[in-house]
């Protein structure tokens, strides 16, 4: 479950997502499974569970389908250098998250030459993904799927015509396997790495230089910024407001739930769980949230 919330309840309030869980007939949470217990629970999640990826895509209609996630790709041989030994590239990408791996290989592959700078290249990925099935598909990384839901949902209001059916299949990405692609391609095509932090950037006629937090410099035509959130090395030249979305998500074995199994539940913007709460619902009437579930199985979610 990934509940979005742009302010959290002060110490002792009453919680939004609690009445929710009242509302939806939550019991208990028997524990939050980090393991093969967990995975276990989830294989049985559909009567109309495909046993392998390609029986989920295959015909005209896609089916439910979820498998463990995979090991994360900690023994990927990449290609480490050293700033200083580094010749001038093509192209100097700060970050190896989805974004700069994916650009990273398309580039390289393309005969150019490519360093990819960052302070952990294997580390593991925090956040998870979500995608429309048919993105991923017109990418080729429909393999690097851990669950697919055949359909999606939306509640836009608490009335029976709030709910949207979308027929349009969603999947939740598998991180690890994602990564594991991205690297092999990204080591195939010669993308090299430099194991540290972008610290700055500095421009010159048809050059820039990008300056590591370890004191290094890497140089290239063109430099890609790829850290994300936090923007590093991007500078504006007049104030820049980006509108945000919070998000609050856990993974939670519950003794049952209310949500079908074969549905994303996209967004379900209903408050009618609050109305014994008039505090909470005005603070989020002032700051609209939405719950965004997962339904793995029906004790996972």
């Amino acid at each position: 479950m990934q509940l979005a919330v742009e302010r959290r309840a002060a110490r002792g309030a009453a919680s939004a997502s609690a009445a929710y869980g009242r509302a939806c007939g939550f019991t208990r949470i028997a524990g939050i499974p980090g393991s093969r217990r967990g995975a276990a629970l989830a294989l049985g999640a559909a009567s109309d569970t495909a046993e392998t990826l390609e029986e989920a895509l295959a015909g005209p209609r896609v089916r439910h389908y979820i498998r463990p996630q995979a090991p994360w790709p900690t023994d990927v041989p990449i290609v480490a250098v050293n700033p200083a030994s580094s010749p001038e590239v093509d192209l100097v990408i700060a970050g190896a998250g989805p974004s700069g791996l994916v650009v990273g290989a398309r580039v390289a592959e393309a005969g150019y030459r490519v360093v990819i700078i960052d302070p952990e290249p294997l580390g593991i990925w925090p956040n998870n993904y979500g995608v429309w099935v048919d993105e991923f598909q017109a990418m080729g990384l429909e393999d690097c799927l851990e669950v697919i839901w055949p359909k999606a949902k939306v509640w836009l209001d608490n009335d029976n015509l709030g709910e949207k059916f979308l027929a349009r299949p969603y999947g939740r990405v598998d991180r690890p396997r994602l990564k594991r692609k991205l690297l092999e391609r990204c080591v195939a095509a010669g993308v090299r790495f430099v194991k540290d932090k972008v610290d700055s950037v500095s421009h010159a006629a048809g050059r820039s230089t990008v300056t590591t937090a370890g004191g290094g410099a890497v140089a290239g035509s063109l430099v890609l910024d790829a850290t994300g959130h936090s923007r590093r090395l991007v500078k504006f030249d007049r104030k820049f407001d980006p509108g945000y979305q919070g998000a609050y998500g856990i993974i939670a074995e519950v003794e049952s739930h209310p949500f079908d199994t074969d549905t994303m539940l996209f967004m379900d913007w209903r408050d009618e769980h609050l109305n014994d709460l008039p505090e909470v619902k005005a603070r989020n009437a002032a700051l609209p949230t939405f719950l965004y579930a997962m339904p793995f199985s029906k004790n996972k979610w």
